[in-house]
């Protein structure tokens, strides 16, 4: 279950609560042969309390804002093993190819291969279950989207363009401002600062900044040009720092006026770099077309250095994302999701395998995956799924 706001965690608790003592009362007068009208007034007050429970649930429900639950960081992930499907939705057409699960699992958005976006969200009705509850359409496919600090969210389409999407008075997602027209080359990453800026890596190598002006309308406040390649993938910091992967990664530094230039490029010895996260001591973890997995740390001048390499996925590395305890959780194009921690030594080993008789070679990639606080991971796959795994819990 998605960890939630006080108010319903403790409505929910009174629920689970009351459902017990109506299971209890209930086999109480199975198991007589006479039914005694105080137990029978006893179970239809439980029945009325649960009723009555569940609908301020429900109510708690609706006034719930979409915006309330915007993408953070994690600080902890609980750690679990023994992972199966806990559900499967049927995603969007052409691969589900970008995914973000909002704050506490409440709700999560979805873009595809055949230019639809859909929103889910997760219904009270027991067992916990996630229920499409709109589909909109791009057109193109859609190649990123982000949920921005406001709760707006922000795509980007194979054909150019980038478009915010917030909702109306009758509480459905349509386009408020398209920010970026048919201009050259397309999103193919996006990122979001706190403070609402986007950052946004282009297929011709660029790097496009944008922020709001004094309306809250977005405008492009910079472009840096390319050095060659697609811009794969991308990682803002609180510093203003930007780490990016055209096959290389590429650090860019903030300066005083608050432009950016290019500070480093890191030498991955051949390896064509899909994925990385930097983390908070400042290492990156990347992954790589070929399959690999790379840690990489600073050394006393500041320059990185590969300090650790191994074997992560067939078919290159997807996506990945590192956990505050140091597990990483891996998607490949082999169609498996892998969670890797590290030995007494400091050696990253395989744990455990997550794999999918749904998932085929042809269409298995993972293309995109998140875990939340509560240990879940969340995997958007080539064949047109989300699949939600979760596990037992590590005593």
């Amino acid at each position: 279950m998605p960890q939630l706001c006080p108010e319903l965690t403790t409505k929910l608790a009174s629920l689970k609560q009351l459902k017990a003592e109506f299971d209890l009362e209930l086999t109480k007068i199975k198991n007589l042969d006479s039914k005694k009208s105080d137990d029978l007034v006893l179970v239809r007050q439980i029945k009325n309390q649960l009723e009555s429970t569940l609908k301020s649930i429900q109510e708690i429900m609706v006034t719930v804002d979409w915006k309330d639950f915007y993408y953070r960081e994690l600080t902890s992930v609980e750690n679990k093993n023994n992972y199966h499907e806990e559900q499967v939705l049927e995603g969007n057409g052409n691969g589900v190819l970008a995914l973000q699960v909002l704050h506490g699992g409440l709700r999560l958005v979805s873009g595809g291969g055949d230019g639809t976006i859909k929103l889910w969200e997760w219904e009270l009705n027991l067992p916990s279950r996630y229920k499409e509850k709109q589909t909109f359409s791009e057109r193109y496919s859609v190649s990123a989207l982000q949920v921005l600090p406001d709760g707006n969210i922000v795509s980007a389409a194979s054909n150019g363009t980038m478009k915010i999407w917030d909702r109306n008075i009758y509480g459905l997602v349509e386009t408020s401002q398209i920010i970026r027209e048919h201009m050259q080359g397309y999103v193919q990453t996006l990122k979001v600062f706190p403070s609402g800026r986007i950052v946004a890596g282009i297929s011709n190598g660029g790097i496009e900044i944008w922020d709001k002006d004094s309306q809250g309308q977005y405008y492009q406040a910079q472009g840096i040009a390319g050095s060659g390649g697609h811009v794969l993938t991308l990682q803002t910091l609180p510093d203003g720092q930007i780490f990016f992967s055209n096959g290389k990664i590429n650090i860019l530094h903030q300066d005083s006026w608050n432009q950016y230039d290019r500070l480093q490029e890191i030498d991955n010895q051949d390896l064509f770099t899909l994925v990385l996260q930097v983390l908070p001591d400042g290492r990156i973890v990347s992954g790589t077309l070929q399959g690999d997995i790379q840690i990489w740390d600073q050394d006393a001048k500041g320059k990185y250095q590969l300090t650790q390499s191994f074997f992560g996925h067939r078919n290159s590395v997807r996506d990945l994302q590192v956990l505050p305890d140091g597990r990483i959780v891996s998607g490949g194009g082999d169609y498996t999701v892998k969670i890797w921690e590290q030995d007494q030594a400091g050696i990253y080993r395989n744990i455990e395998t997550l794999s999918s008789a749904k998932v085929t070679n042809d269409h298995g990639s993972v293309y995109t995956l998140q875990v939340l606080a509560d240990g879940r991971i969340f995997a958007g796959y080539g064949n047109n799924n989300v699949i939600i795994w979760d596990g037992d819990k590590v005593k």
